[in-house]
C-alpha cells in the first residue's frame, strides 16, 4: 500500500487487488479508494496460496477496461500463473520476493516434498517476470542458483511508513492502554511463526535475575502461538506475558510505543540462509524504540548507533544478558530514541524504497 501511494503521488493510476480472508476485515483508506477484494479460498478451508487463481479474472478485467500496463505482485506458490496471464495481456511483470517459500514450508510443516515444489514454482515465477525485486541479497543468490538471470533481479529492501509509525509520549500511551507505568515492557509485534524466534525470547525472560517489574508483550497471531503459550506455562512465566493477539494497523504504533525494549529474536536456521529486511525493525525504529535483535545479515542499510543491539541468534543466555544491560543502563534513553527515528527517516522510509522500485518499472 505504501508503494501504491507513492506511485499515485507521482502521477500513476493504481489498482490494488487482495484476497479478503476475513469477512469483517477493515480496509485501510487507500485500499477503500483504489482496492478490490477477491474471494479467498481460506474461507472454505483451502490453502491461501490458491487465492491467486481467483485474482486472475480481476486482473483480466482491469487490464481490458482500465489499460493497466504493469503487474506488481508478491511471490506465492501460484504467482507463475498470474504472471503468464499478465504476459498474454502484454503487461510488464515485476515479482517481489520477500521470503523463500521452500524454507518457510520446511519450517512450518517439515514437508520436503512440498518444499521442493514451492521452490520450483518460485523460480518459475521469477523466470516469467520481466524484473524481480528481492528484499535481500540472499534471496537474489537463491534465484540465481535456480537459473534466473541476474539481469532480471534487483535488491531493494523493505521500509516503513514514517507517518504511521512515530514516537509518542510514553505516559500518554500507557494511560490510554490502562497499563501500569512502573512496569518495564519488553515487546514483540508480528506474525507468530517459528522463524520469529519467540521461543528464545520466552526462555530469555525466564532467565532474567529479577522478574518483579518486568512483562513481555507479544502482539500478533499465528500458527506457532499455541506452542509458545505452552512453553511459557512450562517455564512458569505465563503470568508475566501479555498475549495481545492480532493487532490492527491502526493500533500498531500505540502498542509499539508501549515497549521500553522492542525485540526481534529471529532464528538462525531460516534467516541466515536468506538474510533479513525485517519490517518490524523498521517500524520499531520509526517509533523511536530501543531494539535488541539477533545478528542476521542485511538487517541494516548502514552502521547504526546505540538504538539497536545485537546478540547471537538462538542464544538464550546472551539475549538475557542484553536485556539486563539495557534495563540497567542509566544513560539518556531519549537520545537513543531520537537516533532510532532519525535512522528510520534516512534509511527506512517507504518513499525511498518506492522511488527505486518505480525507477525499475520505468526502465522496463
Amino acid at each position: 500500500m505504501s508503494l501504491a501511494e507513492y506511485f499515485m503521488n507521482n502521477g500513476h493510476e493504481v489498482k490494488l487487488i487482495a484476497p479478503r480472508r476475513q469477512v469483517d476485515e477493515e480496509a485501510p483508506e487507500i485500499f477503500r479508494n483504489v482496492g478490490t477484494w477477491s474471494m479467498s479460498l481460506c474461507r472454505f478451508g483451502l490453502p491461501g496460496s490458491l487465492d491467486s487463481i481467483l485474482q486472475i479474472p480481476l486482473l483480466i478485467w482491469y487490464r481490458l477496461t482500465g489499460n493497466y500496463k504493469v503487474l506488481y505482485t508478491r511471490a506465492v506458490a501460484l504467482t507463475v500463473l498470474v504472471n503468464l496471464v499478465a504476459r498474454l495481456l502484454f503487461m510488464k511483470v515485476i515479482v517481489e520476493h520477500n521470503g523463500w517459500l521452500a524454507t518457510e514450508r520446511r519450517e512450518r510443516t517439515g514437508n520436503n516434498f512440498l518444499a521442493r515444489i514451492e521452490s520450483t514454482l518460485q523460480i518459475f515465477s521469477a523466470q516469467t517476470a520481466h524484473m524481480n525485486r528481492t528484499v535481500t541479497k540472499g534471496l537474489r543468490r537463491l534465484l540465481e542458483e535456480g537459473g534466473v538471470s541476474n539481469k532480471k533481479i534487483t535488491v531493494i529492501g523493505n521500509g516503513t511508513d514514517i507517518s504511521r509509525f512515530y514516537p509518542m509520549d510514553r505516559k500518554q500511551v500507557l494511560n490510554e492502554l490502562e497499563w501500569d507505568v512502573s512496569i518495564t515492557r519488553i515487546g514483540f509485534i508480528g506474525g507468530i511463526v517459528p522463524w520469529q524466534g519467540l521461543e528464545t525470547a520466552v526462555k530469555a525472560l525466564a532467565n532474567l535475575n529479577d522478574l518483579k517489574n518486568v512483562r513481555l508483550v507479544i502482539a500478533g497471531d499465528g500458527p506457532d502461538l499455541p506452542r509458545i503459550r505452552r512453553l511459557a506455562d512450562e517455564l512458569g512465566v505465563s503470568t508475566i506475558i501479555d498475549f495481545l493477539g492480532y493487532i490492527s494497523r491502526q493500533k500498531a504504533n500505540l502498542i509499539i510505543n508501549s515497549f521500553d525494549i522492542a525485540i526481534a529474536p529471529f532464528t538462525q536456521q531460516r534467516n541466515m540462509e536468506i538474510g533479513l529486511s525485517a519490517i518490524k525493525i523498521r517500524d520499531y525504529a520509526a517509533a523511536g524504540r530501543v531494539v535488541i535483535c539477533s545478528d542476521i545479515p542485511e538487517l541494516l542499510e548502514a552502521e547504526a548507533t546505540d538504538w539497536i543491539r545485537f546478540y547471537q541468534p538462538d542464544d538464550v543466555n546472551e539475549l538475557s544478558q542484553k536485556l539486563m544491560e539495557v534495563m540497567s543502563d542509566g544513560s539518556d534513553k531519549s537520545k537513543n530514541q531520537i537516533a532510532a527515528r532519525e535512522y528510520a527517516e534516512n534509511y527506512f522510509d517507504w518513499n525511498i524504497m518506492a522511488s527505486r522500485v518505480l525507477a525499475c518499472i520505468s526502465d522496463l
